[in-house]
């Protein structure tokens, strides 16, 4: 039985760390300019409009930067949080790794404890401690590749999820996934809010980029992944030295 040295490494998603304040600006700024228009409209005295529609502009600057201040608050609390989900990401792979390294030195102790065992004892004896010990250790073996293959197969599985959670998967299955990792694109600019109609549209085209970004990004270490996971004959299919 073989056991990888590397645990499987876990990838932190990618938080949202942008507040979206467009519709209270735009609503702020609509009733200013409506207050405005009433004031000049319905008031005799010149001086008199010109005072209220300064008052209106002031009161609307400060609104403005109330909202100004809510989102540089708030998106400071989301950075924070996008950095203490990495982090947690970041231990949860040393403490994997941790386990993976106390299981490899279990089992060789395990095995040479089966080896020992079996120099005292009978050939018979000998035969049936190494099968109970690999028995019981393949079970845990097979019971840890089950587990990650539930947890793989979950509502937003992909290719990426299942490699980072060390699911085993066929040579053109790795073949498969090297391939598409090659033609990842860089996505380009971040979307910007003047090119749409609609902050619904603008929204869902952030996020969109911020996932493809995102892959970009860490396109070198899913091809690594499956750079270690390829044999021989796959290498030199792929062109691989």
């Amino acid at each position: 039985m073989y056991i990888p040295g590397r645990a499987p490494i876990m990838l932190a998603s990618k938080l949202p760390t942008n507040y979206n304040i467009t519709p209270q600006l735009e609503e702020v700024k609509r009733m200013r300019d409506r207050l405005t228009g009433e004031t000049y409209r319905n008031t005799s005295s010149s001086v008199a409009a010109l005072n209220r529609a300064g008052n209106i502009n002031l009161n609307s600057l400060n609104e403005l930067s109330k909202l100004w201040a809510t989102k540089e608050n708030e998106e400071n609390k989301m950075l924070t949080q996008d950095a203490l989900n990495q982090q947690q990401v970041a231990e949860t792979n040393v403490r994997n790794q941790m386990a993976r390294e106390s299981e490899i030195a279990q089992y060789k102790n395990a095995q040479n404890q089966a080896k020992y065992d079996a120099i005292n004892t009978s050939l018979t004896g000998l035969a049936q401690a190494y099968n109970n010990f690999y028995t019981n250790a393949t079970k845990r073996y097979e019971d840890e590749v089950a587990m990650r293959t539930y947890l793989a197969g979950a509502e937003n599985a992909t290719p990426y999820r299942m490699l980072s959670m060390g699911v085993p998967m066929s040579q053109d299955a790795l073949i498969g996934i090297y391939n598409q990792i090659g033609s990842i694109n860089n996505p380009g600019p971040r979307p910007e809010r003047k090119d749409y109609d609609s902050n619904t549209s603008w929204s869902r085209a952030v996020d969109k980029w911020e996932r493809d970004n995102t892959l970009y990004r860490q396109r070198g270490e899913y091809r690594n992944m499956v750079n270690s996971r390829l044999n021989k004959k796959s290498r030199l299919r792929l062109g691989i030295r």
